[in-house]
């Protein structure tokens, strides 16, 4: 997922301190920016593909997509990484 803040593309949340397994990250997955595990500050006025401390917790709704669950709890999440991003992501936790 990419952080629609910093443009982040955010590496391991497990790997960031998040959780130890997927379920324990799952719910922080596409609604958090990594950088909030790993001491990253503010989003800057210019997105710079830093990791950040944003959520989409917040007061302000800036995102863009919503995933629906089988309940029909409607999740607020930042947009999925491009194929690059993702490769180039995959590379990095090789």
């Amino acid at each position: 997922m990419s952080c629609l803040q910093v443009g982040s593309v955010g590496k391991s949340l497990i790997k960031a301190g998040a959780g130890d397994d997927f379920k324990s990250v799952s719910k922080t997955l596409g609604f958090s920016c990594v950088g909030r595990f790993i001491g990253a500050g503010s989003p800057r006025k210019k997105p710079d593909g830093k990791p950040c401390n944003w959520s989409l917790g917040g007061l302000l709704h800036l995102h863009e997509l919503e995933v629906i669950d089988e309940e029909g709890n409607v999740h607020m999440v930042f947009e999925p990484a491009t194929a690059e991003q993702a490769q180039a992501l995959a590379k990095q936790n090789a």
